[in-house]
C-alpha cells in the first residue's frame, strides 16, 4: 500500500508469499500450451484466457491470510490435481499510547501528560479531545512526529481557557492516528 512508502517488488517462480495488509498483488503467469487458467480463492474463482500467447494476468488486493490454487487446462484436458499456495497478510497494528496523567489537584490549573506513542508503520496525528459538562466538546491538536514509528510525549494542558467552575465536569482523552488507510 502507498502509505508504507515501499517500492513495488517483483518476484519470479513463487507461489506462497507474505505481504502487508492492503497490498494489491499482480500475477503474470507464463504457461505454454495452456488455453485456460482457473484461480480458486476461498471466496471466489477467476477463469482466465491468455492475454498474449502464453501470459495470464490478474490482480487481487490482500487483506487476510488465505490460500489459493491454480488449475491449468487446454483442449486436450486438465492438469492432474491442483497447485495450492498460501498468501500471508501481515496485519497493520493500531497505534499505541502509553501515557501517565498528572493533574494539578491543588489549584486545578493544568493537566500534564507524559509518555510514548508508537505505531508499526508511522504516526500521523495526535489530539487531545475533551467534553465539558457532557455538552461542550473540543479538541486541541498536539505535535506528532509524522511518519515516525515512536515518539515521546509531554504536554501540559492549561485549563484556564475552559473557564471551569466548581461542580463542572471535564472528560478528556488522547487520540493518536497512524498513516494507513486500513
Amino acid at each position: 500500500p502507498a502509505y508504507l512508502h515501499i517500492p513495488n517488488e517483483s518476484f519470479q517462480n513463487i507461489g506462497s508469499f507474505e505481504v502487508p495488509e492492503g497490498t494489491t498483488v499482480n500475477w503474470n503467469i507464463n504457461s505454454k500450451f495452456t488455453d485456460e487458467l482457473s484461480v480458486y480463492f476461498a471466496d471466489d474463482s477467476i477463469y482466465l484466457s491468455p492475454q498474449t500467447d502464453q501470459n495470464f494476468l490478474f490482480d487481487r488486493q490482500i487483506f487476510n491470510t488465505q490460500t489459493y490454487s491454480l488449475e491449468l487446462s487446454n483442449t486436450y484436458g486438465h492438469q492432474q490435481g491442483t497447485i495450492e499456495y498460501e498468501i500471508k497478510s501481515i496485519k497493520d497494528k493500531a497505534p499505541e499510547i502509553d501515557v501517565k496523567i498528572f493533574a494539578d489537584t491543588l489549584l486545578y490549573k493544568y493537566v500534564a501528560f507524559a509518555g510514548n506513542l508508537s505505531d508499526d508503520h508511522g504516526l500521523n496525528s495526535l489530539s487531545l479531545r475533551y467534553t465539558k459538562n457532557n455538552s461542550a466538546k473540543g479538541f486541541i491538536k498536539l505535535p506528532a512526529d509524522r511518519g515516525a514509528t515512536s515518539q515521546s510525549l509531554f504536554h501540559q494542558w492549561q485549563l484556564d481557557s475552559l473557564q471551569l467552575k466548581a461542580g463542572d465536569q471535564l472528560q478528556f482523552y488522547l487520540q493518536v492516528t497512524d498513516n494507513d488507510a486500513i
